[in-house]
């Protein structure tokens, strides 16, 4: 499909995402995996997911109402999924934190009345995990039992790091097996 995703280990993940309609390419053989994902993709993908049917309205100066994403970030905000960055912005450009991916997905987990099994347990904390911000650490932790999120190279999550579109492509690939 994509050129730059032949042969990689997250080929299938990326593939089966953009079958089912979450992602687009960057361009038409292109995907850019190891790029930022951004808020504005972000909450696109999401509110795809979710399959989210929201009017385009004018919340934030930095969402013109014909965006491409402007009807999903109305959906994010009004179910309390997503937020804006201070100053009436939404900064839809600005990527997306692996901590702050956590957050939203467990946010979006939530407000589908998901619960986890009462007997599930981490296997093994993140070696970085005292560098998970305070306001992140039960998401990191509920994706981490939902077994959404796994431990990257030498078990280290990388909280601050700018999560990647295909980190992120894994992630909802995981996601439409777990939410069937």
């Amino acid at each position: 499909m994509f050129t730059d995703v032949q042969g990689r280990k997250d080929q299938y993940d990326i593939d089966a995402v953009v079958k089912a309609g979450l992602f687009s390419g960057t361009s038409e053989n292109n995907f850019e995996p190891d790029a930022p994902m951004t808020r504005a993709m972000f909450v696109t993908v999401l509110g795809r997911f979710a399959n989210a049917k929201e009017p385009a309205i004018k919340r934030f100066d930095d969402v013109p109402i014909e965006a491409w994403y402007a009807p999903y970030v109305a959906w994010g905000v009004r179910f309390g999924i997503m937020k804006g960055t201070g100053d009436s912005l939404f900064s839809p450009d600005k990527a997306v934190s692996r901590q702050e991916m956590a957050v939203l997905v467990d946010r979006y987990l939530t407000f589908r009345g998901i619960k986890l099994p009462p007997d599930a347990q981490v296997k093994q904390e993140f070696c970085d995990v005292k560098q998970i911000a305070p306001w992140a650490q039960a998401s990191v932790t509920r994706l981490q039992l939902f077994e959404l999120i796994e431990y990257g190279e030498n078990l280290y999550y990388r909280p601050e790091d700018a999560a990647t579109r295909a980190e992120v492509a894994v992630l909802f690939a995981r996601l439409l097996e777990f939410v069937k």
